[in-house]
């Protein structure tokens, strides 16, 4: 238990005695994220890297807005001015949850742009989606 951490560890049993009483377990989604952002919580913001890692997994183990406004309030709190890499961090984690909403399965960042892969079961049409992407890049044309 201590090598997968007690949220990991208590998910899988969860899911391990529902698949035992004959449940239909779904996958959890899951996104990759790569746009090339540093998301690295400084050693000079948290020193001990004890401290660090747990809040990489609260960070990450965050289910809405709520878990993250209380996360961050904490954070702030406790060590000061929230640096610009921690903020990255958690946008990253917003994006994560907006993500897997609509069912997106990766965001990646390329050489001209980004790339979003949609799972099959997407609840998002891909021309919605580049209509938005379209529209937005408009405004900022405009602008």
């Amino acid at each position: 238990m201590d090598a997968l951490g007690f949220d990991l560890y208590t998910q899988m049993l969860e899911r391990t005695v529902a698949e035992l009483r004959g449940e239909q377990v779904e996958d959890e989604p899951t996104v990759s994220i790569n746009l090339g952002v540093d998301v690295a919580i400084p050693e000079n913001y948290i020193s001990d890297m004890g401290q660090r890692l747990r809040t990489y997994k609260r960070v990450s183990s965050a289910r809405d807005e709520d878990a993250l406004a209380a996360i961050s309030a904490e954070t702030e709190d406790r060590y000061g001015k929230i640096p610009e890499p921690v903020a990255d961090l958690f946008d990253y984690a917003r994006l994560r949850q907006a993500a897997e909403v609509v069912g997106v399965v990766s965001i990646d960042r390329i050489r001209d742009g980004i790339a979003i892969k949609l799972a099959e079961k997407a609840r998002v049409a891909p021309e919605n989606l580049m209509e938005l992407i379209r529209g937005r890049e408009r405004r900022n044309l405009c602008a």
